[in-house]
């Protein structure tokens, strides 16, 4: 079933009534767990997707003014993101390729956490030097992994973390649950053969990341099924998962 949580391909717990995905750039969560999001969206999960960055130097083109890319790449992850069913995509406006693990950036993080009080946090691996199954991951990726990390525990948990954010109502809250995409030690795995369609047609929304389309889609199904050889599953997404028991 799409959006089954797999480790060893067994079946391991059920699938949150709440995630939040916090990525850096949109079409990190098309490209890294587009999939199982659009399995829990369709199972009638809420699912919100928050992008820190503002996209702002994702292009060779140095006559694009990062304004105007910026609201286009913003237009784009929209659209991206009604493929996939989400409910809703909040953007920062941290500078691309400059996020940090800095005490702005977890109280963002932290706000975020509080205000939307998720069952499971999605980001990316902070460990993960390389991405399956090749090339380097982006600075921004490990950043926003270990700052989400940081945030959710202990400072999203503790109320004496970021004191004024209970000015504003919110109240700390505990997210059970974290997954990691973008890793290159995945111990759990989500069947994506009923929603890679979706995955691709989210893809293909972003023209100013991948133009037409074809070649990232392409790549989308060959890492689905290169991913799902590693789990007996036709195709699928893997993630490292962390419980937060404390």
């Amino acid at each position: 079933m799409a959006g089954a949580i797999y480790r060893l391909v067994e079946a391991l717990s059920p699938t949150p009534a709440y995630a939040l995905v916090i990525v850096p750039h949109c079409d990190d969560a098309d490209y890294y767990c587009g999939g199982m999001l659009a399995g829990w969206a369709a199972q009638g999960r809420r699912v919100v997707l928050a992008v820190l960055t503002d996209g702002a130097k994702g292009t060779m083109d140095l006559q694009q003014p990062p304004a105007e890319l910026t609201a286009q790449r913003r237009a784009e992850q929209r659209r991206a993101a009604a493929h996939l069913g989400l409910a809703a995509v909040e953007f920062l406006a941290y500078s691309e390729g400059e996020v940090d693990n800095s005490p702005p950036l977890r109280r963002d993080l932290v706000r975020l956490i509080r205000r939307h009080r998720p069952e499971v946090v999605v980001t990316l691996d902070p460990r993960a030097d390389a991405v399956p199954p090749g090339g380097i991951n982006h600075p921004d990726h490990r950043n926003t992994g270990r700052a989400t990390l940081d945030a959710i525990y202990p400072a999203a948990h503790m109320p004496t973390f970021f004191p004024e954010l209970l000015a504003e109502g919110l109240q700390p809250h505990h997210a059970a649950e974290v997954l990691l995409a973008a890793t290159d030690t995945a111990d759990e795995y989500v069947d994506v053969s009923t929603t890679l369609d979706q995955k691709i047609a989210a893809l293909r929304e972003h023209h100013s990341q991948f133009g037409d389309g074809d070649g990232v889609a392409a790549e989308a199904r060959f890492i689905a099924e290169w991913t799902g050889q590693r789990c007996a599953l036709e195709l699928a997404e893997g993630f490292r998962r962390i419980v937060n028991s404390w």
